[in-house]
């Protein structure tokens, strides 16, 4: 009767269940380890969408509210100026403007600063956190 064995060329007797059971457990380790890291990174995703949301409401509120006040005449709104330094703050890619290239970069140094020191659960923390910011 043959036999196969997970952990590698046919062993017989105890040395094949030690080699299966070596075999099992690193492999609950992994997958244990990348669950971990693609809860975690869900998380954080979720977290990261939330929070990108109020950030955006808040700047859609101030400009809202500087554009009333300009409409209404009690200020004076450089929005030239605004634009330049708004470029010049967040083109990361130094294309001279803002685009895709400036979000991808931005998105992946995000990306690398939160899941450093997550050793093996890095990869499961990369895509459990773009279903986050799917979700």
């Amino acid at each position: 009767m043959a036999s196969i064995c997970v952990g590698g060329p046919r062993v017989c007797g105890r040395k094949r269940r030690r080699a299966e059971m070596a075999s099992i457990a690193s492999v609950q380790s992994l997958t244990a380890a990348t669950g971990f890291g693609s809860m975690v990174g869900f998380c954080c995703g979720m977290f990261a969408k939330r929070a990108g949301s109020a950030a955006a409401i808040t700047l859609g509120g101030i400009v809202t509210l500087f554009q009333l006040a300009a409409w209404g005449g009690y200020i004076s709104v450089n929005w030239d100026k605004i634009s330049a330094d708004a470029v010049r703050t967040f083109d990361f890619d130094k294309s001279g403007k803002l685009d895709h290239g400036d979000i991808s970069f931005a998105l992946k140094e995000t990306v690398t600063v939160l899941s450093s020191n997550m050793g093996v659960s890095g990869a499961g923390f990369a895509a459990g956190f773009a279903l986050g910011l799917r979700k």
